[in-house]
């Protein structure tokens, strides 16, 4: 029996190290969740009737008018401006001038089948990643950290190779501390610390090779070959029982440099009861992952989950936030998240849901979906949903929570604001119809491409030195006034007759839906 429990202690301990060498300390608390927490059925509830297996059916009444008010509102709120007429030949001419296939696909569909400016993200790309790697060489050489780690640090930190060092030298500190923690929990339970170090240590780079999308299969008769022999050559006596004898020295420093434990958070700071007017401020611009918990007071199963993930909120220190939503309160935002059982929890990160799960999950599943949420690692714990099916439950709720956060004078504003760049004399509207006209067209496939992914780099930054932006944007003042309208606004660092980029100053695709939109209806008129 002790055998058998010590062999399941090491395969909890390898399982969960993941999130132990990968973040912070405070974090690792909050995914050990006692199994005894969790049931997966509740007979109890007095609504047995509409719930089974831990998952509470929402009644499909309560949700067909909202379904058909939000249908209609999103319907209007998505006009897109896309240029398709001659997209293969579009794509042929990218093709000769040496692009990938993919990339010049992908690159036509961000632009609008524009090629001008297709082949200038491409090639504002390429010189993006040639920066990048030879500063990634430059921090390897001065530094010696890894090649890829300086990759992804550099990314992170926006190129700035003073902060990918300070990042990477923050990073190896948790790694360590987390690790001798690991270490210090084996040899507590009764371990020998050669073993529990090499043990960890394997998991840790094979973990990293996972995380690099490296293949990890190892052939079967290599894995057999993993395995204790008398044999010479094979295994060497010597060297165990050398290793052996230095146990107790090793144990007590590692006992000792173990970190402390974490502080937990106050529930009022990680723990949020969310309404559609709030949800942008609290969920999408949370600068930590979200656990976005869509519960009903009378639904049993989610009044055992909803104290679970809370004290794992507060255990965690602030490495994540719960925000839980009452779907009979917050009928829009159920409906919207495509809600249809509860309770549902999904996983918001950097404005993105990329993750969910419905009902009672065991344990170790629910372990699983906190580190996948909070590091990115791991595999979804329910697979009914698609990347695209997120996109899109993103793009909705996105919209909705931002309309919601904006009152009626500041969307009166924005219309009012878009209708003078227009209609303007001053701005030549009246006078250059055309070239205003191509001006406008290439402002709002800027916006548009943001609109498609707000928090990506690449689309809130435009470049007013780009072949497209001297030749359409410059020469149209209403084409200029349009992005400022919608958010770009020049680097605070730069004056306005200096600067090089505009940038988006904000996250909330609500103003950028509402001034294409406004486009369309004056056009139109």
């Amino acid at each position: 029996k002790v055998e058998l429990k010590l062999i399941s202690l090491l395969g909890c301990l390898l399982g969960t190290y993941l999130c132990r060498v990968s973040m912070p300390s405070n974090l690792f608390l909050s995914l050990c969740i006692p199994s005894s927490d969790i049931t997966h059925t509740v007979d109890t509830v007095d609504e047995s009737l509409t719930c089974k297996d831990g998952i509470c059916a929402i009644p499909k009444e309560k949700n067909e008018k909202v379904e058909n008010i939000i249908s209609s509102d999103l319907t209007n709120q998505t006009n897109a401006t896309d240029i398709n007429n001659s997209t293969n030949e579009k794509l042929d001419e990218m093709l000769k001038l040496g692009w990938p296939r993919d990339a010049a696909i992908r690159a036509l569909d961000a632009c609008g089948n524009d090629i001008v400016e297709a082949v200038d993200m491409l090639t504002k790309e390429d010189e993006e990643t040639a920066e990048m790697e030879a500063k990634a060489k430059q921090l390897t050489s001065e530094k010696g950290w890894g090649e890829d780690a300086c990759l992804v640090a550099l990314r992170q930190s926006g190129g700035n190779i003073t902060a990918a060092h300070l990042l990477l030298e923050n990073e190896e500190a948790a790694i360590l501390s987390n690790f001798e923690t690991a270490v210090t929990d084996m040899l507590s339970n009764g371990w020998d610390e050669v073993v529990a170090r090499q043990a960890l240590l394997a998991q840790w780079r094979l973990d990293q090779r996972r995380a690099l999308g490296m293949n990890d299969t190892v052939p079967e008769d290599v894995l057999k070959s993993i395995a204790p022999s008398l044999k010479k050559g094979k295994e060497s006596d010597k060297t165990t029982k050398a290793a052996s004898s230095n146990t107790k020295t090793s144990s007590s420093t590692s006992t000792s440099s173990s970190a402390p434990p974490p502080t937990p958070a106050k529930k009022e700071e990680v723990v949020f009861e969310v309404t559609a007017a709030n949800f942008q401020q609290l969920v999408l611009e949370s600068p930590v992952p979200v656990l976005l918990d869509v519960y009903a007071d009378w639904c049993g199963p989610c009044k055992q989950l909803g104290p679970i993930l809370e004290e794992a909120a507060i255990k965690s220190g602030g490495m994540f936030r719960l925000a839980k939503v009452n779907s009979d309160a917050e009928r829009f935002l159920s409906t919207t998240l495509d809600v249809s059982g509860l309770p549902t929890v999904f996983a918001v990160v950097q404005g993105k849901v990329n993750d969910r799960f419905v009902g009672m999950v065991p344990t170790d599943q629910l372990q699983q979906f906190l580190v996948r949420a909070v590091t990115g690692f791991g595999e979804r714990v329910q697979t009914e949903l698609a990347d695209r099916d997120y996109d899109d439950i993103t793009q909705k709720i996105a919209n909705l929570a931002g309309l919601s956060s904006l009152d009626f004078k500041k969307k009166e504003k924005i219309a009012m604001l878009v209708s003078d760049a227009l209609l303007n004399r001053e701005n030549g509207y009246l006078e250059t119809v055309k070239s205003v006209s191509e001006g406008v067209k290439t402002a709002v496939i800027y916006i548009n491409n943001c609109k498609k992914n707000i928090r990506n780099p690449k689309f809130r930054v435009i470049s007013t030195s780009s072949k497209a932006f001297v030749e359409k944007i410059a020469s149209s003042p209403a084409a200029f006034r349009i992005l400022e309208v919608a958010g770009f606004r020049p680097p605070k660092s730069e004056g306005v007759n200096q600067t090089t980029t505009l940038e988006l100053v904000h996250n909330n695709v609500a103003i950028l839906n509402l001034v294409t939109q406004k486009i369309d209806e004056i056009v139109a008129q």
